[in-house]
């Protein structure tokens, strides 16, 4: 966690463009659960024999009235009334249409603040490699002697080029874990509540084991993570020797032997990469 609130430092410059983004991942969450929650009176016009009234009936019957409070639940009411009012007016084929043209403008809505929460993030990503790069950088030059006769030059370049690579990654995973997801979440259990609570309530049985195995599978992955770093720095190092010492590689004829170090250390790189 210490790792985290470290790169939340270098995140504060660009709080703008990460307000942005969230309020763009706000409106995604919300059109997303519209979009799947408008497929319901899709399907029940077009295979309800009864009237659209009737279809009506029959959703506000499955509301979970004794579990919400009186006065949110009258709130909740008269706001899906006045909504089911619009939509379920006229007659089948306009009530089609209407629905027709949510689902159309939702998907719509949903991809293009999926498109800008993308853009603001990837520049609040670009922003924090860039100060992490700059200040690495600044920070080598402020290290004794010693220091680098105990460390080889591919892994201090790995350090700054390919390790910091890294936080792009963990700046991603951290909003997605703590925000974007999370609000999908609420959505899709407030759509999941409105059409059976019951069954909701009896889907969280399954919580706690769906948590622990991606608990362990995360567990795992950042052991990867760790050993893929080590094996792209071995991999920087042979490279930087080799172009360094070119002149001595090719005086003694020892090309193939190079090239057999290299392959030695790409294929660790790859099995490392696919387990």
């Amino acid at each position: 966690m210490k790792t985290y609130f470290k790169i939340l430092d270098y995140v504060k410059p660009y709080w703008k463009h990460l307000g942005i983004s969230i309020f763009c991942t706000i409106l995604y969450a919300l059109l997303n659960g519209a979009s799947v929650y408008l497929t319901i009176p899709l399907l029940e016009t077009l295979f309800n024999k009864g009237s659209v009234a009737q279809t009506t009936e029959l959703n506000s019957a499955d509301t979970p009235q004794n579990i919400v409070p009186e006065e949110l639940n009258e709130t909740i009411t008269s706001f899906t009334d006045d909504i089911k009012e619009f939509i379920f007016s006229g007659t089948q084929s306009e009530v089609l249409l209407k629905i027709c043209f949510l689902i159309f403008f939702a998907f719509l809505g949903k991809n293009v603040f999926a498109y800008f929460q993308a853009f603001f993030l990837a520049f609040v990503e670009q922003g924090v490699i860039k100060d992490l790069r700059d200040a690495a950088y600044k920070h080598l030059h402020k290290l004794p002697m010693s220091y680098f006769k105990g460390e080889k030059t591919g892994n201090l370049i790995s350090r700054i080029v390919n390790d910091v690579y890294v936080v792009q990654t963990s700046v991603s995973t951290v909003f997605l874990n703590l925000i974007r997801e999370p609000l999908t979440i609420i959505v899709f259990l407030g759509v999941a509540f409105s059409i059976s609570w019951q069954l909701t309530l009896f889907s969280f049985i399954v919580l706690p084991i769906s948590i622990f195995f991606i608990s362990w599978i995360g567990l795992i992955l950042r052991k990867q993570s760790t050993i893929l770093q080590e094996k792209m720095a071995d991999l920087t190092t042979i490279l930087h020797e080799t172009i360094s010492g070119v002149k001595i590689v090719k005086a003694f004829g020892m090309e193939n032997y190079e090239n057999k170090k290299f392959t030695l250390q790409t294929d660790r790189l790859r099995n490392t990469v696919l387990k």
